[in-house]
């Protein structure tokens, strides 16, 4: 009987599976360019800093003042309304924001890409729980994002106060019965004209630079003054209540209704407001 030889012995019976992945990555990595490689981690640094440098710019930037309307429920909504605000700054700001908003594209699918064929490192469960991780401080982000606009108007809005509040001081201890001309304010019309609840002001009273000012006041049932804010930060109120609650829906001297959106409380008796 003839007997097979050790080559013979140690040929498989079995051919020899291979990891369809592995095998992608290594041909995609013979046929790129060693300089144009890129790393999952070097992705996430670049995405994770566009995300980073959104939040901030929306907090500080009274142009991101967060959408008119409040009826903004799903994600969609929010990342359409997003876009919508963008396009609304101006020309150079623009240009900022939709250059960050494209690294964050070309970054992820960079990401994705080197996580399905990159390396074992780029594979590893670490990347993908970086991925998983960052698509949802995105997703949070799109849903929030004009939360934290209003969050950083608040903030804003408190060193507005005191400029504010020196001037409209008058108004909370005399509320005008007639239009007349004031020191503090300037000229305004009374509305209406027994028992006036609406100051409309002929012009802004003036503020330190760099503050908000106002262009008119109302009078609520409730008994706070509730000042227009006009300028780039300007579209909600700044509202003093004398007990402190939070403020109410009101009816202007005009007849126009306000309906109350959301508040924040500033310190014992101001309140930022925003009405529709």
């Amino acid at each position: 009987m003839r007997i097979a030889s050790h080559k013979q012995r140690a040929t498989p019976c079995a051919p020899r599976l291979f990891d369809t992945a592995d095998t992608a990555g290594r041909f995609v990595r013979a046929v790129t360019p060693h300089a144009i490689r890129v790393r999952w981690d070097g992705a996430w640094i670049a995405n994770s800093a566009a995300l980073l440098v959104l939040v901030v710019w929306i907090a500080i930037d009274p142009l991101w003042s967060g959408p008119a309307s409040e009826h903004v429920k799903y994600l969609p909504t929010s990342a359409q309304a997003l876009f919508d605000q963008a396009r609304t700054l101006p020309l150079a700001y623009a240009c900022i924001a939709l250059a960050l908003l494209g690294l964050v594209l070309i970054s992820f699918v960079f990401w994705v890409g080197v996580s399905l064929l990159g390396s074992r490192h780029d594979r590893s469960i670490r990347s993908w729980m970086a991925l998983t991780t960052n698509v949802a401080l995105w997703i949070a982000f799109l849903a929030t994002w004009n939360d934290i606009a209003w969050l950083g108007k608040g903030v804003r809005a408190r060193h507005y106060i005191a400029p504010i509040a020196a001037i409209s001081n008058d108004l909370r201890m005399d509320w005008p019965t007639g239009g007349g001309d004031s020191a503090d304010y300037g000229p305004y019309m009374a509305y209406p004209i027994t028992q006036p609840t609406s100051l409309i002001l002929m012009t802004c009273p003036p503020v330190p630079k760099g503050m908000q000012t106002f262009n008119g006041a109302e009078k609520t049932p409730k008994g706070n003054v509730a000042l227009p804010l006009v300028g780039n930060d300007g579209g909600d109120w700044l509202e003093w209540s004398s007990t402190g609650q939070p403020p109410d829906d009101f009816t202007t001297g005009l007849g126009q209704r306000m309906q109350l959106v959301r508040a924040s409380k500033l310190d014992d008796h101001w309140f930022l407001v925003r009405y529709r």
